[in-house]
């Protein structure tokens, strides 16, 4: 990972968090870190898998009471990826065509109408960022066919089909989709009802839990404008990276520890 000062970017970021001044936790600002730079990369970056790859997009759900400060953590992440030039986050709250036809757009990246888009073809990944701070309301309760577009998403297929949005299909190419949400315990169960819990959508998601830091701050300082504008630099720095990553050795056997156990 790119180096900040001669620290790992991780490390750098949860310095810029000021974690003894933030009620957020740390480890909510460590999972909001790993979120914005899977966004900033899409499928730029790669990991060999057997006879695919596996690309660094996540589903990240920071889990914990309305006291634990999900939005606040969250939202340092996104200042910092806005900053580097980034726009491709979808609506605040939308319905599950609407959402299709916002990532059809975004393989343009430009302007135009969806109805001018829809009869065009583009190699460019179609990257969308699903950013929610209470995610139940962007998807909705119990909306299981929204739910499962995602779950099909979360694999970043080749292309996806729609059908019948405004009278024909509509074909997205090299979907690739990151998602950030915030849930409690009771919206959780809203957004994810019962029989979803059997259709392997919850497979996709890491659940981040934390009763937040136990910190109180009633004052917190504004961001240092100059560490703002190194850390944007050096995200703009990583952006560039493309190609294929693989794990360092010490990484690899701790995967494979991970994946028995």
């Amino acid at each position: 990972m790119k180096q900040l000062g001669g620290k790992d970017f991780f490390t750098a970021y949860l310095d810029y968090c000021c974690l003894d001044q933030s009620e957020a936790p740390a480890l909510y600002h460590r999972w909001v870190c790993a979120s914005i730079l899977g966004a900033l990369k899409g499928r730029n970056i790669w990991i060999p898998f057997g006879h695919s790859v596996i690309y660094p997009n996540q589903y990240i759900m920071l889990m914990g009471p309305p006291s634990s400060k999900k939005g606040t953590a969250m939202g340092i992440g996104r200042t910092l990826l806005k900053g580097t030039g980034y726009t491709r986050f979808s609506a605040d709250r939308t319905s599950k065509e609407a959402f299709i036809k916002g990532m059809r757009q975004f393989e343009a990246d430009s302007p135009e109408s969806i109805e001018e888009l829809e009869a065009l073809v583009f190699d460019a990944p179609a990257e969308c960022y699903l950013y929610a701070g209470e995610f139940v309301d962007f998807i909705g309760q119990g909306d299981v066919g929204f739910m499962m577009t995602l779950t099909n998403l979360w694999d970043n297929p080749p292309h996806y089909v729609h059908p019948k949005i405004t009278g024909k299909d509509v074909r997205i190419e090299k979907p690739t989709l990151n998602l950030l949400g915030g849930s409690t315990p009771t919206t959780f169960a809203m957004s994810f009802p019962a029989e979803a819990l059997g259709s392997g959508a919850l497979s996709r998601y890491i659940l981040v839990h934390s009763d937040g830091s136990g910190n109180k701050v009633a004052w917190p300082a504004s961001a240092d404008p100059l560490a703002t504008a190194l850390m944007i630099k050096h995200l703009q720095d990583i952006k560039v990276m493309k190609g294929e990553m693989r794990f360092t050795k010490e990484a690899y056997d701790f995967a494979t520890t991970l994946y028995h156990k």
